[in-house]
């Protein structure tokens, strides 16, 4: 009489899917896992529970680097000191201010890179450079204690270079 032992839980992902995804990955460590899973036909959970249980990838940041000068650091502590200064002579001037951001988005694809992970075992520190003067579109938001303020504007170039 033979003894059968019982199985619970989900099935282990087989041996060559997971080596699917690892060629995947290696040869393109920046997919998303939505399009690896629809490369691959699998689910995104199968995929990411191969990258992160059983590959041991992590998803990585991309960093965007840009040099400052002396000059630089010499221009925001003069304006440091001239906010200070502004500040101290009159009690209302925050309530002036607008808290502000924007967004730019290029016509050529280039990505958000804080929304960009690339996997893998070990951290590639890479780092992207700034692609300038490509044609986008920005859109502007600030916020003061009166009103919102929203702005949009497709540009063949930006305006600050």
């Amino acid at each position: 009489m033979s003894v059968q032992a019982e199985i619970t839980g989900r099935p282990l992902t087989a041996e060559d899917d997971v080596e699917r995804v690892r060629a995947s990955f290696l040869h393109s460590p920046k997919k998303s896992k939505r399009t690896a899973a629809k490369e691959l036909s699998m689910s995104k959970t199968t995929v990411w529970t191969v990258l992160r249980k059983r590959l041991m990838f992590k998803p990585y940041l991309i960093h965007t680097v840009q040099q400052f000068s002396d000059e630089d650091h010499r221009r925001r502590l003069d304006f440091c000191v001239q906010l200070q200064d502004l500040m101290s002579s009159d009690d209302h001037f925050l309530e002036k201010v607008q808290f502000s951001h924007d967004a730019t988005f290029h016509v050529s694809g280039a990505v958000n890179r804080r929304n960009v992970r690339i996997w893998g075992s070990e951290n590639p520190h890479t780092y992207v450079g700034h692609k300038r003067d490509s044609p986008n579109c920005n859109v502007f938001c600030a916020i003061s204690s009166q009103k919102v303020q929203v702005h949009s504007s497709l540009l063949k170039k930006p305006l600050l270079a």
